[in-house]
């Protein structure tokens, strides 16, 4: 069979992702993908048909083939970071957010996945310094806390982390957790 050129095929992609039917959509940008797989375009777009449709294992191949071949794909490393962390596969979280982090220091939610990451592989000095990092660029930011205080508790060190929380109470009396 023939394949449609690719404007055309990209059209009609989009016209079956808009119609929800996924499956279609993402046949359709696999073969634009095929047929020039150097153009990340056609990833990308399927990228977003996974998303969308929540596929999760899907949309982290193809998440992790956009990051290794783009050095400056922060989105693409961040969602792969919180979909490891959501599998509790806390070794590929850390290392994508790691890897985020080497494109944006400043990127606050790196550093809490970063941090969530290195407390799920029992690395708690590791987290601690996450956490502390994540609350100098965000230093109203309770769960930031309530996390480093957990970082605290895990690391050994029960009353840093009783100080701490007695802060989250004081600062933020109206916070779920506190």
């Amino acid at each position: 069979r023939e394949i449609p050129e690719p404007r055309a095929l990209n059209l009609l992609a989009g016209l079956k992702l808009k119609a929800e039917k996924f499956t279609e959509a993402s046949q359709l940008y696999l073969l634009g993908a095929q047929r020039d797989p150097h153009n990340l375009r056609w990833y990308k777009a399927l990228a977003r048909v996974y998303l969308i449709s929540n596929q999760t294992d899907r949309l982290a191949d193809v998440l992790t083939r956009l990051a290794e071949s783009d050095p400056a794909d922060l989105p693409s490393r961040k969602k792969l970071a919180q979909i490891a962390l959501d599998g509790n596969d806390f070794a590929q979280a850390a290392n994508w957010a790691n890897r985020g982090l080497e494109i944006d220091v400043t990127d606050a939610e790196l550093h809490r996945l970063f941090a969530e990451a290195l407390l799920g592989r029992h690395n708690y000095l590791g987290a601690i310094d996450e956490y502390r990092a994540l609350i100098k660029l965000e230093p109203d930011n309770p769960d930031a806390q309530l996390g480093l205080a957990r970082a605290y508790a895990e690391a050994g060190q029960p009353g840093e982390a009783r100080r701490l929380l007695h802060d989250v109470i004081r600062d933020f009396p109206d916070h779920a957790e506190a």
